[in-house]
């Protein structure tokens, strides 16, 4: 009986080997691939999903129907027949240690199958976040929209924090723009040299609010960057409402 268990825990231990090294090896591309390359081909207003985007795709859509629970009962028995391995061969330091190690290879492999589709969606989320800046730059003069809702009540509400002095950086233009470069919606367009010059600074008397223009260069590319305050006063706070690159 042990050699039959043996076995089959065999053949079991080797296919999840190759699953678990393929597995991570697809969350290590989706690490270190470029944005860019999986975003795939512009036509129009729509894109054509490339290798990538296809990959991504059914790791959001189809993954988990298709495969990871399917496959699930497989693995639960193959987890179940290691601890049975184990604890009953335990006092047999060579047949325990494989039981040992068949559990401690069952959770990795449930582990890392149940990542993948979270990193998916997370690159997922990227990828379609640089479809709709690349459709808004195509139809809106190069101009991209950052913060669509942002409003008097969230400029408020950056006001209210900026007088209890959690936000007294958001007084000044260029401080906001460096932080978003930093932590922010503009991290992508920074490369580490960033020179900000703040170009001007307009009120509109007809609705409350103020927008500056902020001129970022560095290596990589230059831009406007547009902002926007509410309440033309002493101790106004700024955000960042969108960019345009600059040819």
């Amino acid at each position: 009986m042990k050699k039959v268990l043996l076995l089959i825990s065999q053949y079991f231990s080797n296919f999840l080997s190759v699953l678990l090294i393929f597995s991570l090896l697809l969350i290590y591309i989706m690490f270190k691939v470029p944005l860019v390359f999986w975003v795939g081909n512009m036509a129009g207003r729509n894109f054509t999903d490339n290798v990538g985007g296809l990959l991504v795709g059914f790791m959001e859509n189809n993954y988990i129907i298709f495969f990871l629970l399917p496959f699930l009962p497989f693995l639960a028995g193959f987890l179940l027949l290691s601890i049975f391995i184990w604890v009953y061969y335990r006092h047999e330091n060579k047949t325990g240690r494989v039981g040992f190690r068949n559990i401690i290879l069952s959770l990795l492999v449930v582990f890392v199958l149940v990542y993948l589709p979270i990193r998916a969606a997370q690159l997922g989320f990227k990828i379609q976040e640089q479809r709709d800046e690349q459709i808004s730059e195509l139809n809106n003069n190069g101009i991209v929209t950052l913060n669509k809702r942002l409003d008097k009540e969230i400029l408020k509400l950056y006001q209210t924090l900026y007088y209890e002095g959690i936000l007294e950086w958001r007084e000044d233009p260029a401080a906001v723009v460096d932080y978003e470069l930093e932590k922010g919606d503009l991290k992508h367009l920074s490369n580490g040299s960033n020179h900000l010059t703040l170009q001007s600074i307009e009120s509109d008397e007809s609705s409350d609010f103020s927008h500056a223009t902020v001129l970022l260069k560095n290596k990589k590319l230059q831009a406007e960057i547009h902002l926007m305050s509410y309440w033309d006063s002493d101790g106004r706070v700024w955000a960042v409402k969108s960019y345009k690159k600059i040819e």
